[in-house]
């Protein structure tokens, strides 16, 4: 009996330590990041990723000051991606249209089937 009972709580360590190695393989394979603007990913091993957030530099940050950096890009400028900044002073202006008091965004939408061509003209 004695050996029935060590044999069973070898193969449960056995099962316990495969379980536990495969939940860390999948663990470390599904840290991933977003990445270089490409679109492809690019899959982190657990050390990048917890070196990355140690040493406070991400690709987010990285992006974001190669975007300062070009003056030619067709981006959101940085100072828009800056804290506090309001980019219209004016009270109850839309921020598309500052200058002028037009609207924003008006409806030019057709007729589908869903809205039987009905529309808020009021706005």
């Amino acid at each position: 009996m004695p050996d029935l009972l060590s044999r069973l709580a070898l193969l449960l360590l056995l099962f316990l330590s495969i379980a536990i190695s495969l939940l860390s393989v999948a663990h470390s394979s599904c840290a991933s990041s977003p990445v270089n603007g490409t679109g492809s990913s690019h899959w982190m091993v657990d050390d990048e990723a917890e070196e990355q957030a140690t040493t406070g530099s991400s690709l987010w940050e990285d992006h974001r000051r190669a975007l300062a950096q070009n003056n030619n890009a067709k981006y959101i400028s940085y100072s828009a991606l800056k804290k506090n900044s309001v980019p219209c002073n004016k009270k109850g202006t839309s921020y598309y249209n500052c200058s002028t008091r037009q609207k924003a965004n008006p409806y030019n939408r057709g007729c589908s089937q869903v809205t039987n061509c009905y529309r808020y003209t009021d706005l």
